[in-house]
């Protein structure tokens, strides 16, 4: 007789770690865009800064802080 529950739970872990892995990996894709625009917006306006392009950056950051904090909370994980 083969021991499958050993085997089925092997599985699971694997399949967990490559879900987690590219969660990550797509986590860290849109960090290194996010961080591309905001520093391209700071140093295209260091000698005027434009009102709008504050505003921006502003909704870039909440809408960037708003997914980390859905994809850390516990509903997610589970």
């Amino acid at each position: 007789m083969v021991d499958t529950t050993s085997k089925r739970f092997g599985e699971m872990i694997s399949c967990r770690a490559v879900y987690i892995f590219d969660t990550v990996c797509w986590q860290l894709r849109i960090l290194v865009i996010l961080l591309t625009i905001t520093s391209w917006i700071i140093l295209s306006s260091e000698t005027e800064r434009p009102p709008s392009g504050r505003i921006w950056l502003q909704l870039v950051q909440a809408s960037w802080k708003r997914s980390l904090r859905n994809r850390l909370s516990p509903a997610t994980v589970a």
